[in-house]
């Protein structure tokens, strides 16, 4: 299997996309994943920014294998004070500046999701330089990108700023999809502690994660980066996902 097996194709060329997205976080996500109301806007992206969602087709198949979803938006060259709410940010920012009239200045990722049978063959690394490619098309020279690291759920207590200092026998970041970035010339700048907020009441979380919470406290959850936090008093489950600002430059 290589890149040359598989072809990038937009929603332009292909609406269905947008169906398969769906169904494809039903496979990629966990439930409590699926709650952030952030994701209202992704029916936005494939309404009005379509050409920034893609998909791999395989060729001999016509199958379509992952789906790559970003944004265009407008930022300041500063970033090292590019904000705290990184991925819920970017897509309301994208969505905010399309509809007051700012010109884009450079393109975010949002996501990407492979199907599980492509998965762990050199396909993340296909599908961000794909999003370098779009951002390269439409005369971006700055991919931006709120990385969620894929490996911290292992690690639920060490914090973000630690984790991310972890490096492989190679000197690259031991996070996969941190590494996947790097090796595609990306640095890192910080950590955006909030870059995604969830809550819901405690019936809720029992019901998305399938765990008890009989006490206030924190609790790890599968897939979950870091613990979330119960409050039986509030009747509320709240859990805020840091994530890591990581910046392509020079595209």
């Amino acid at each position: 299997m290589t890149p040359e097996d598989f072809k990038i194709i937009n929603a332009k060329e292909k609406p269905e996309l947008e169906q398969l997205n769906s169904e494809l976080a039903e496979i990629c996500w966990p439930e409590f994943m699926r709650q952030d109301p952030v994701a209202v806007h992704f029916n936005d992206l494939y309404r009005n920014f379509a050409d920034f969602q893609f998909g791999l087709e395989e060729k001999t198949t016509g199958r379509i294998v992952a789906i790559g979803n970003s944004i265009p938006l407008f930022w300041k060259m500063d970033f090292e004070n590019l904000p705290d709410d990184g991925w819920d940010w970017v897509i309301e920012r994208g969505v905010k500046d399309r509809f007051t009239g700012k010109v884009p200045n450079m393109l975010s990722a949002i996501q990407v999701m492979i199907i599980p049978e492509f998965q762990g063959k050199g396909l993340s690394k296909v599908m961000v330089q794909a999003m370098k490619d779009i951002g390269v098309g439409y005369g971006f020279k700055t991919l931006i990108a709120p990385v969620r690291p894929s490996q911290k759920c292992e690690h639920p207590k060490m914090s973000m700023e630690r984790y991310i200092k972890l490096k492989n026998d190679k000197g690259l970041p031991y996070d996969a999809w941190m590494r996947v970035h790097a090796s595609l010339g990306a640095r890192i700048v910080k950590v955006c502690p909030l870059s995604m907020r969830i809550t819901g009441t405690v019936e809720e979380w029992e019901k998305w994660t399938g765990q008890s919470f009989p006490e206030t406290g924190e609790y790890d959850v599968p897939e979950a980066l870091v613990p979330i936090t119960i409050d039986l008093s509030l009747d509320m489950g709240i859990y805020n996902e840091p994530n890591v600002w990581m910046v392509h430059e020079g595209l």
